[in-house]
């Protein structure tokens, strides 16, 4: 197994994506798997476990854009959802500092604001 590219081309991997689809599958796993090979030998386990759930999720949609945005929202719940990073380091910074309190002394209350609607358009294919 090759060890990951220093450099990544995104022109050389959109065309391969769209001239030969199963090329790029092949490479995209190629790929995927020197990273996870180069990792340290007690991460890569968690590593193809978070793989594997990013290629489940990937199944489930109907087209690239679809699956670009399921993970996008996914990567966002990651580090602000409620088991999020966010809430995970102000939860060690909480108890580090403020061990009887569940709330930091400094903190702000949150701002209101206004949600505006916003009419749907043609649905991106």
């Amino acid at each position: 197994m090759s060890h990951p590219p220093s450099s990544f081309d995104f022109d050389e991997w959109m065309t391969l994506a769209k001239t030969d689809p199963e090329a790029f599958a092949v490479r995209r796993r190629d790929a995927i798997e020197s990273v996870i090979t180069s990792a340290p030998e007690e991460r890569q386990q968690r590593l193809r476990g978070l793989q594997w759930s990013i290629d489940m999720e990937l199944q489930k949609c109907s087209n690239p854009m679809q699956g670009c945005m399921r993970l996008f929202n996914r990567m966002w719940d990651s580090v602000y959802g409620e088991k999020g990073l966010l809430n995970a380091l102000l939860l060690l910074g909480e108890l580090e500092s403020y061990p009887s309190s569940k709330k930091r002394p400094d903190s702000k209350p949150l701002e209101s604001a206004t949600v505006l609607p916003f009419k749907a358009t043609k649905p991106i294919a």
